[in-house]
């Protein structure tokens, strides 16, 4: 809550693509494509950002908390997953060991 919070209060955000050259090149394409154009004012990063914000579904928000995940979070939700399905309670351990079938 209390960050919820200090995010409503902020009034300038900054993106750091220092360790994603892949992911920086493709917003400097994208902004290069979107300035080609012979009328009107000056596109910025701001104005495309908040076009996406506008088309952004439930859905995609889904999307981009899955990207997020590292494999340990995708084996530990598939453990949640399993026992609550199951109504059991195994250890990470077990649950492997009964996925790769070594028991």
């Amino acid at each position: 809550m209390e960050e919820e919070r200090e995010n409503k209060e902020k009034k300038k955000f900054v993106l750091d693509y220092r360790s994603d050259p892949e992911g920086r090149e493709k917003i400097a394409k994208l902004v290069a494509k979107v300035k080609e154009r012979p009328h009107g004012d000056k596109i910025t990063l701001k104005h495309i950002v908040d076009y996406a914000l506008a088309k952004l579904a439930p859905k995609d928000l889904e999307k981009v908390w899955e990207a997020s995940l590292t494999s340990m979070d995708r084996v530990l939700l598939e453990l949640e997953r399993h026992n609550q399905k199951n109504q059991t309670n195994l250890e990470l351990g077990d649950f492997l060991a009964e996925r790769l079938k070594l028991n």
